[in-house]
């Protein structure tokens, strides 16, 4: 879908006009502007109310229709969120190929409720389609914002498209079959961003990961015959003042193992490689801002499946680091590659490693599907993540990393175990994760309720991969990138 800016003086298109109603001053508005809607509204009882809707004639000349969509009492970032939501869904429920959405009101939004605004347009306009065959599949091809200002909008809707492409790049390969997006498919992704200015791209194929003890990655992939890999993939500027690390899990099929999952918990499993796609695609989307930041991503990136050579409950796991893990459940993989990607990350000396993953479903029954999970020591840190999902909407929640569990992921008879760990399992995994990432300052991030929604969500109308950490991650990247 293609958003444009256009002058309201200069607008002439006969296409539905969508009138967004924010506060008590856009009622004011409308009443001047559309004589329809004053005319419609005598007697009516709307308030523009969250979602509230109503459509009536302009009342000018021409066939225009205008539809006036409430969005609360105020014009607050997350009311701005939900009322993109809510005209999307508008739009395809009358199936508008083209509309245009007044803007031009007396009551101003602000830059960070313009970048939401536009971002939540194009989330909501997404969809993964390629498979279906009917021929009446609806799309929306253009919005024309209509404003006052089209300087102040121009620079903010060029930067939100070009991050809107990454987004859906990322929806795309979460989305994509298994049967395509494999380790294989995923190192040939990296590769491609080889070509781009100042971004390396190495890959640590079997040999080189059994040469580097990789050993979680090496297990974790025995039971496939596909193999595992690792793909480090640095972006470096001429100029830069901080060096952080991205840590994507990168299960591009995870079965369970041995410990196979039963019945609908296998369902969805393809976006167990969420993470390593956050991790490609920011590496993408800061190579082309050019960001003064030094970026390296790692990929850990294996099917977990149950074969002859599977690994298995009761193994033992010696890693990089010498730190040695008894496995008690093949089907808690996940930390068992992070493990190995944050130890590699830890060895670049990076000033903050950001991990994130799909990682346990106690974070879900926690925080649902709208929040992530934060784990970090770091106050610093943990307060620019908050700060950056704070505006953007892709919120993180910090959980306690509480030091006194950490005797819950201890063996008997190794140093630490992979699962076992009783209740409150998503901090005990953050704790695990911890014990990999040395004296760097390092955040786990919990994506497992918010990378992959089975259902509509009070953000999203479209289920699937919300590309959740893009937005979350550039944001945070930018801002160091500036202070």
């Amino acid at each position: 879908m293609k958003i444009t800016l256009e002058l309201e003086k200069k607008y002439s298109e006969n296409v539905m006009i969508i009138f967004p109603i924010i506060g008590k001053r856009s009622l004011v508005d409308i009443k001047k502007k559309y004589p329809g809607a004053e005319l419609e509204l005598r007697g009516k009882n709307f308030k523009g109310s969250e979602g509230e809707k109503l459509i009536c004639s302009t009342g000018l000349p021409g066939n225009n229709t205008l539809m006036m969509i409430g969005a609360g009492t105020s014009g607050n970032p997350d009311n701005i969120r939900k009322l993109a939501r809510n005209i999307l869904i508008a739009i395809k429920e009358f199936k508008l190929k083209r509309s245009a959405i007044n803007l031009a009101q007396s009551i101003e939004l602000k830059e960070l409720e313009i970048i939401n605004f536009i971002d939540y347009l194009n989330l909501n306009s997404y969809s993964f389609n390629r498979y279906i065959s009917k021929k009446d599949i609806f799309s929306p091809e253009e919005i024309t914002i209509l404003v006052n200002n089209k300087n102040k909008y121009q620079r903010i809707l060029k930067e939100r498209s070009e991050i809107s492409g990454i987004v859906d790049y990322v929806r795309d390969l979460i989305n994509e079959t298994p049967a395509i997006v494999t380790p294989e498919y995923m190192k040939k992704k990296a590769i491609e961003l080889s070509g781009r200015e100042n971004v390396d791209v190495e890959i640590f194929d079997d040999k080189r990961l059994i040469k580097e003890k990789l050993n979680g990655l090496i297990n974790v992939g025995r039971g496939s015959k596909l193999k595992p890999l690792m793909a480090k993939i640095s972006y470096t500027p001429d100029k830069f003042k901080n060096k952080i690390a991205i840590v994507g899990k990168g299960i591009t099929y995870d079965s369970g193992g041995l410990n196979i999952k039963t019945g609908s918990h296998m369902s969805t499993m393809k976006s167990d490689m969420s993470g390593s796609a956050v991790a490609l695609g920011i590496i993408d989307l800061i190579s082309q801002f050019k960001l003064p930041v030094k970026l390296i991503s790692f990929l850990p990136l294996a099917e977990n499946m149950p074969g002859s050579g599977s690994y298995k409950p009761d193994d033992i796991i010696l890693f990089r680091n010498g730190k040695s893990v008894e496995i008690l459940n093949t089907d808690a993989e996940g930390r068992l590659v992070l493990a190995d990607a944050i130890i590699m990350a830890s060895e670049e000396n990076p000033d903050y490693i950001i991990e994130l993953s799909t990682l346990t479903g106690s974070i879900v029954n926690a925080l649902g599907t709208s929040i992530a999970g934060l784990f970090t020591l770091d106050k610093s840190l943990s307060r620019k993540l908050k700060a950056s999902g704070e505006s953007t909407g892709e919120f993180v929640w910090e959980m306690p990393l509480y030091q006194s569990y950490k005797k819950s992921i201890s063996s008997k008879i190794s140093d630490l175990k992979n699962a076992g760990y009783g209740n409150a399992s998503s901090i005990k995994a953050g704790l695990f994760l911890n014990e990999f990432s040395g004296k760097v300052p390092f955040a786990h991030i919990d994506i497992a309720g918010t990378a992959f929604i089975e259902k509509e969500s009070e953000y999203h109308s479209v289920s699937g991969a919300t590309g959740f950490g893009i937005r979350l991650l550039y944001n945070f990247l930018k801002s160091i990138s500036i202070d």
